[in-house]
Order: structure tokens, then C-alpha cells, then sequence
């Protein structure tokens, strides 16, 4: 599977100046270029559609109104939300944007991960930002639930927990709910926002997921061999080629 960047890249009024009224979108997304004919409609689509949803949450809008809207006429139309504000509230200058970057992970299996990260921001206290994960089975695209890839399922929120909480800095013993994280009955579980990469499983909570604004985007990793090493992954490694 091979994949391509598309670049857009678009300014409204002087950003350049410390203060004064500005919009900017900037999209930079590999997006698929050869691949199965399935896999790449799969993939693309999968793309294509974070990218709307990113627009249709700063127009305040359902994903479907604007499915058909290419990534140029999603960016007319934030400018246009944009100058309509500046023309109703002249006294209240602000610099509004889109920011969204993808990224093609590498690893050694026969799948295909996509990170996708978005930002927004259109006033208030302070900017949306996510990073979503996805797994592609790389012959048909088809996008993988984590079922289908760890074969021990039953006990993986026991195996990733103790990663998590050496990744926000918790003991052992404590209760996540004293330490500011909330799940469900005060148990642990593993977001279904999770990537393969090349050390193992990143797995991923965006802001207000469990934990408030001010904690952030929490990642961590379980490696390949906490999940059983090969004979705890259902997806086939890759082939390498030898002389």
C-alpha cells in the first residue's frame, strides 16, 4: 500500500500580526495511491470522512450534510462561518482555525496504521484537539477491531493497566478515581482508539474521556511482548525478503 500527501492550505485576513482578526486551515493527510482496488476506497474513505467530521463539528453540523463536499469547499465554507462572525461581532477579533495532520505508522505486521490528529479552535477558552488511531488490514483495507488482532482479549485491560498507569505517573494501588481519572465503576478499560506500531499497541484517550481538559491526550504502549509476542497477535507478520 502505498500512499500520496495532500496538502491545503488556506488564509483568511493577516496572520502574521500578533493581533487582529485571521482564520487558517491547513490539512496535510497521506492519502492511499496504490493499493487493492477495496482497500484503497476503504482507507480513502476512512480519511476523507475525518477530515468532514473536523468541519462539520466546528460548523456545529451532522457529518452528512457535507459528505459530498471535497476538502476545498469544506475550507469556503469555514471561511465563510468565519467572516459572517467578523461582520455580526466587529469589536471581537479572533483567529480561528483548522489544523488537521495524518501520519502513515510503520510496523512489522500486515496492517496498516493511520494516526490522525485535529485541531480546532473558533474562540472560547481554549482549543479542541484529538488524535484518533486506526488499524487496516493491508490487503482489503478493511479497519480492525482490537478482537482482531490481540487473541487474549478476556485480559487485556489487566495486562495494559499496569502501562497506563506508569504512563500518567499513578502506584499501583491506588484508585483511578482518586487520582482524577474516571472509568466505568472505577475499573480500568482500554479506549477503542488504538494503532499498531512497531514496539507494540498504542493505545489512546482524548481530552474529557476520562480525565478533564487540563490532563490532555493520554497514549501509551503495550508492548508485543506483554500480549504473548507472536503467538498473542492474530495478524500475520510481514515477509522479509532474504538474498
Amino acid at each position: 500500500m502505498a500512499f500520496e500527501r495532500v496538502n491545503v492550505e488556506r488564509i483568511v485576513g493577516n496572520c502574521s500580526a500578533e493581533t487582529g482578526p485571521c482564520a487558517t486551515v491547513s490539512v496535510q493527510a497521506p492519502v492511499v495511491e496504490m493499493a487493492s482496488h477495496d482497500a484503497k476506497i476503504r482507507v480513502n474513505s476512512y480519511i476523507v470522512n475525518q477530515v468532514k467530521e473536523t468541519f462539520a463539528s466546528v460548523a456545529n453540523v451532522d457529518v452528512e450534510p457535507i459528505i459530498q463536499q471535497s476538502a476545498q469547499e469544506l475550507a469556503d465554507s469555514f471561511f465563510a462561518h468565519y467572516e459572517a462572525f467578523t461582520q455580526e461581532f466587529p469589536d471581537s477579533p479572533q483567529r480561528w482555525s483548522v489544523d488537521i495532520k495524518g501520519d502513515v505508522l510503520g510496523n512489522a505486521y500486515s496492517v496498516v496504521t493511520y494516526k490522525m490528529h485535529r485541531e480546532t479552535y473558533t474562540g472560547g477558552a481554549h482549543p479542541n484537539h484529538e488524535t484518533h488511531y486506526a488499524t487496516f488490514n493491508a490487503a482489503n483495507g478493511k479497519k480492525l477491531k482490537i478482537g482482531e488482532i490481540v487473541r487474549d482479549t478476556a485480559n487485556l485491560n489487566n495486562i495494559a493497566e499496569p502501562y497506563f498507569r506508569e504512563a500518567v505517573d499513578i502506584a499501583k494501588d491506588l484508585p483511578l478515581m482518586e487520582s482524577g481519572f474516571s472509568f466505568d465503576q472505577n475499573k480500568f478499560q482500554v479506549p477503542n482508539n488504538f494503532g499498531m506500531v512497531q514496539e507494540g499497541i498504542i493505545f489512546h484517550y482524548n481530552p474529557y474521556e476520562i480525565a478533564p481538559y487540563a490532563a490532555g491526550e493520554i497514549s501509551f504502549l503495550v508492548p508485543y511482548d506483554a500480549l504473548g509476542g507472536a503467538k498473542g497477535i492474530k495478524v500475520t507478520r510481514k515477509k522479509v525478503k532474504t538474498n
